[in-house]
């Protein structure tokens, strides 16, 4: 292999992980519209990656909410206080996607993927069946939908669902008066990014991140580099709601592989014939891996 060909192939490789984060940890740590994320890359290269997260309407909600089974205003109620209907939504203390459910309640009702709103709103009108028959009025049943049936009943509810459940009935009366439609909303992420890998090449990259009702998310762009220009396009595909199967087709060949996203720390591995790649990261901090070379990175947002 000729220099100029293992330079290039070094670019790609190296490069390719600038966007290639899992969408997933992305939108979840994104903030609605004022989201931005800086990333500074260093080791075998030098770059710096920049994120804008978008939010916008991606469907009506009311559909699925119609087909539930469930008093459609109550519904409205809960997921407006609870997630303010984004898909994405996410508590630091675990709880996913419009309804705010955790995980083992996620489990309880059947659930694989709480970023889904579909299959979260079928799941918060199952629980709230649920609740209904353990308890004689709405605001008995939301003190339980906030805390816990058991700790309901055990200890009382606490102040803080006391308030909840206030003001879900108010956003409640308002949509029986009202007869606009609810939205569910979603994030995109637009991306730039600038790497420098001494002593020879330079690429600037664009691309744009997005998912289809939390099961299959989407990451692609072009690269534009000294050396030509190229398109990458990876395609998770959401097994559950923190764990993925990767398709990854690169300007060097296609590769396979898995992602597994917590809140704010995860692991993706991919490979093709002979060759692999990982990307780790714990909270801001994480690292690179590919061909015996290290990047590692620094996320900062503001």
């Amino acid at each position: 292999m000729t220099l100029v060909r293992k330079i290039l192939f070094a670019i790609v490789i190296l490069t390719s992980f600038l966007l290639a984060a899992d969408p997933l940890a992305e939108m979840i740590w994104m903030r609605g519209m004022g989201s931005d994320f800086l990333y500074f890359y260093a080791g075998t290269s030098v770059g710096v990656e920049y994120i804008k997260a978008l939010e916008i309407p991606i469907f009506p909600s009311d559909i699925p909410l119609h087909f539930s089974g469930c008093d459609v205003n109550l519904l409205k109620a809960i997921i407006r206080d609870e997630s303010n209907f984004r898909v994405h939504a996410t508590s630091l203390t675990g709880a996913l996607g419009v309804g705010q459910i955790v995980r083992s309640t996620a489990k309880w009702l059947g659930i694989r993927n709480p970023y889904n709103p579909v299959s979260s709103t079928f799941a918060i009108c199952k629980y709230v069946k649920y609740l209904s028959g353990k308890f004689k009025t709405m605001e008995e049943l939301l003190w339980a939908y906030h805390d816990g049936e058991g700790a309901v009943r055990k200890r009382g509810p606490s102040s803080e669902a006391r308030n909840y459940a206030k003001t879900v009935l108010n956003f409640y009366e308002n949509y029986k008066k009202s007869r606009e439609w609810t939205w569910f909303k979603d994030r995109i992420l637009l991306k730039a990014s600038a790497l420098y890998l001494p002593p020879l090449s330079y690429q600037l990259k664009l691309g744009m991140s997005f998912s289809i009702f939390g099961s299959l998310d989407v990451d692609g762009g072009c690269s534009f580099s000294n050396l030509g220009s190229s398109v990458f396009l990876k395609s998770y595909f959401r097994l559950f709601h923190d764990l993925a199967l990767i398709v990854d087709v690169e300007p060097d060949g296609t590769y396979f592989g898995t992602s597994f996203w917590n809140i704010d720390r995860g692991i993706e591995v991919l490979i093709r014939p002979g060759y692999g790649k990982a990307r780790l990261q714990v909270e801001n901090f994480g690292m690179n891996l590919s061909g015996g070379r290290i990047s590692i990175f620094y996320r900062m947002g503001f």
